[in-house]
Formats: C-alpha cells, structure tokens, sequence
C-alpha cells in the first residue's frame, strides 16, 4: 500500500468535492475528464487504501474530515476501523463521530464498548459528558437490549447532563418493565422547563405504550397551565397508547382556539395513530384549509401513515402548489406510502416535468428511490436523454440525481449506473462507481475496472481502485 506524502495528502483531500450533500455538489463540469494531471503513467492509489491510512495513523481532524465523507457516501466498509478508533481514543468529540456513523449504520459492533463508557458512571466514576451522551443514543439507536437495565439504573441514578438523553433512548428501547420507576421522576420534574427531562418521560411512556399514564397525560393535555411542552409531547403519547379514552380529548386540543398552533399540530400528531374516519375526515381538512403550515405537514404525514384514498388529490395538490416547501416535501413524502398507481403516477410526473422546482424534483426523487417504486428507472433514463449533453451548470440537476442514485442499495438501477460510467463528466462515473459498489453489482465490474488506464482522471481510477478490495 502506498503512503501518502504531502501532495499526495492534498490529492487526497479534493475528493471532499465529491460529497453526498448537495450543497456542497461540485458543478464544473467535465473540464477534467480524459486528462492525466501528472502526465505519463501514473501511480494511482485506491481512495479506499487512502482513507484506511489516514483512520489508522493521521491526526484527528484528518480523522474526523474521512468519517464525514464515508458518512455522506452512506459507506459503512470502514466500520471495523471505526470502531478500533472508538476503543482507543481519548477525543469526545471523535467519540461522538463515530457512534453518530455507526448508529446512521445500525451497526451493532460497538455496543460492549458504549455498554463499558457508561457502566463506570453507577460507580460514580469521571466520565466524559459528550462521549456518554454519544453512547446513550447510539445504544438506543441499535435497540440495544443489553442496555435495558443499565439506562433504568442512570435514569434512577439521575446524573445532572444526562438524565433526559437517557430517559429518552429508554423510549427508543421501547421496554417498559420499570417505567414505573419514571413516575416518581416525572413527580420531581414535571413543570421544569429549565430541562428535558419532564418531556422525554412522556415521549417514552407513548414509545413504552405505557397505559398506566394514560390519566396523568390526559390530564397534562386538558391543563392550559401546564408547559407548552409537556402538553405537546403528551398529545403524541396518547396517540401511540392508542387508547380510545384519549380520541375526543385529543379532538379538543385540536380544536381548541385558545391553544397555541403548535399545540394543536401536536393534537394531529396523536390523532394520526387512531383508524378511525372522524380522525381521517379531520386530517383532510387540516390539510385542505388549516393555515398553519406544521398542521399541515402533519396531517400529510398522518394521511400519508393511513393511506386514505379520499387525501392522494389533496396531497397531489399540496406537492404541486402548497405556498410553503415543507409541506410539499411532506406531501411528496405522504404519497411514498401508499405503493400504489395513482400515488406513484403523481410522483414520477412531478419528478419528471422540467419546469417542476428543481429542489422539489430532487426531493421527490429522494422519496422514488427510498420506496423502490415502480417507473423510477425509466424517468431516471429520460432525465439523462434529456440532461446527457449539457455542460457545466446546465448540468448539475443530472449530477445530483446521479449523486442521490449513488447511495442507494436497489439493483433496478443497474442500467442507471451502467450508463453513468459512459458520461463525460468525472462526477457522474463516481457516482455511477460508488453505486455498483453499494449495490454489489459484480457484472459491471469488468466495465468499472476498465477505467483504471492512463488518460482516465486520476480520482475516477482512486474510485475504480477502490473497487477491487
């Protein structure tokens, strides 16, 4: 493996260009394509061998500037480096990079390591606050079931910084064989603002489905002095109890003129769990007429979760024409649940109409791609016919659909990524490269290799290196 000297560093650290978020996209073009900046025959190194080189022996901020890059790549192949990083480090803030990739991952391989960082803090131990809260989500991000008792035993021992991050990844464990040991602390918090312990209680009894709270939250939600907070986060948790008890009470908040808008968006928010056609009729109206756009997001995302028939023209409308982006998105997004014809007709045609928001087209296919749903590969296609010779800025709309294909695990894009490896611009047969990769497309691994030849840019044959490993 060849070691990176200075300049090789610096080669290195172009391929930041290349990042998976789109504000960051690089748009000029294929200038480079086809050109050998070293001249002659080069020593091409995989990207892959760079990056595990500088995990393994650079400085953090090196360290930290490759874990940002296989992040927006959603490459999860350097996760026997993190981790190895993870067991050694003394860096919080590394720590923390790390369980955040592992937990975008779902990769459990770190749970001992996050189980060891916080079993010292029973004991009274110093620790370091940012690396514990680190480990608290990341064990609540992977369901971790060894970190049952352990986060109830830090929830009792209720350590100042860290109780509330706790208490809510208990939610996420979704255990509640001691939430009754939650109350008393609730008794302690309940109407202090000045944390967040009170409310991620709440938000883990409805995670929990903890029916004995059912009264106290309903309780919480019918007092207009109690926190905002509080009272929002009840709402939710009543919906997912999912008990009839709380329909009208929920009903009332909603309607309730005196509440603040955002209760009432968090009034939809519990109301969505019930199957129930008051609740259905309900939504189609907040989405129809409510002013208030987190209403409005709320019920597409609530219409969206029952699939109602009566709602996909509304949220066809609402993606089309709504004043405000969130809601589009949310519409677009709605319209992803329903697996069906119609649904899916409305997004392709947006996703497929040019003179649609850009931004709101990229977003679109975000959803497509994340559904799997049928007709993407084709309306991919005729974005490229349409796209395929444009220069420079003209074409950055292709490029950021390649980007998004790139991380994407769906062998239908097989054909997609076979023609990004033909196209002029450099970007473009990255993301083509990336995406064989991810997907594991062993029969256009001949076609991806055949780049690795003189004349071809130098960071396409790093990725075409990269590959082989």
């Amino acid at each position: 493996m060849n070691r990176i000297g200075p300049a090789g560093f610096l080669f290195f650290m172009g391929i930041s260009l290349f990042s998976q978020t789109t504000d960051m996209l690089d748009v000029s073009g294929g200038a480079f394509v086809g050109e050998n900046k070293s001249g002659g025959d080069e020593d091409v190194t995989s990207l892959r061998d760079d990056r595990k080189e500088v995990l393994l022996y650079g400085i953090e901020s090196e360290v930290k500037e490759v874990i940002s890059q296989i992040g927006q790549e959603k490459d999860n192949s350097y996760d026997g480096e993190l981790i190895a990083i993870l067991g050694e480090t003394e860096n919080p803030a590394l720590a923390e990079q790390i369980y955040a990739l592992l937990s975008q991952f779902e990769d459990k391989g770190a749970e001992q390591i996050a189980l060891d960082d916080l079993s010292p803090i029973l004991e009274d131990y110093r620790y370091q606050e940012k690396r514990a809260l680190a480990a608290i989500t990341y064990l609540g991000d992977i369901k971790s079931e060894k970190a049952v008792d352990l986060l109830y035993d830090l929830a009792v021992k209720d350590e100042p910084g860290l109780t509330g991050r706790v208490i809510y990844n208990l939610g996420k464990l979704k255990d509640a064989s001691r939430a009754q040991e939650l109350e008393a602390l609730y008794d302690d918090y309940g109407g202090d603002e000045s944390t967040d312990v009170a409310q991620n209680i709440i938000s883990a009894w409805g995670e929990m489905k903890y029916s004995p709270a059912k009264e106290r939250l309903i309780g919480i939600i019918e007092d207009s002095s109690a926190s905002n907070t509080e009272r929002e986060y009840a709402a939710v948790a009543l919906g997912k109890l999912g008990d009839e008890d709380a329909l009208e009470p929920l009903i009332a908040l909603y309607n309730d003129e005196k509440s603040s808008s955002m209760i009432r968006a968090f009034a939809v928010s519990g109301l969505m769990y019930f199957d129930n056609p008051r609740v259905e009729e309900l939504l189609l109206q907040a989405l129809k007429r409510d002013s208030y756009w987190h209403i409005r997001v709320t019920a597409c995302e609530g219409l969206g979760r029952m699939k109602s028939e009566e709602a996909i023209d509304v949220l066809d409308f609402k993606l089309r024409r709504d004043s405000e982006k969130k809601v589009n998105i949310a519409a677009a997004k709605a319209l992803g649940e329903y697996g069906n014809s119609w649904a899916n007709k409305h997004l392709l045609e947006y996703f497929s109409k040019e003179s649609n928001s850009v931004e709101l087209r990229l977003e679109v296919l975000k959803v497509l791609l994340e559904k799997q749903i049928d007709g993407t590969v084709p309306a991919l296609e005729a974005v490229m016919d349409l796209h395929w010779e444009k220069k420079d800025t003209q074409l950055e709309f292709l490029k950021r659909a390649c980007q998004l294909c790139s991380t994407t695990e769906w062998n239908a894009l097989n054909p997609v990524f076979h023609r990004m490896l033909a196209h002029r611009d450099n970007y473009i047969q990255i993301y083509g490269i990336r995406g064989i990769r991810i997907n594991k497309m062993a029969g256009l691994y001949g076609e991806v290799k055949a780049l690795d030849r003189d004349g071809v840019n130098g960071l396409v044959r790093r990725e075409v290196k990269s590959l082989e490993e």
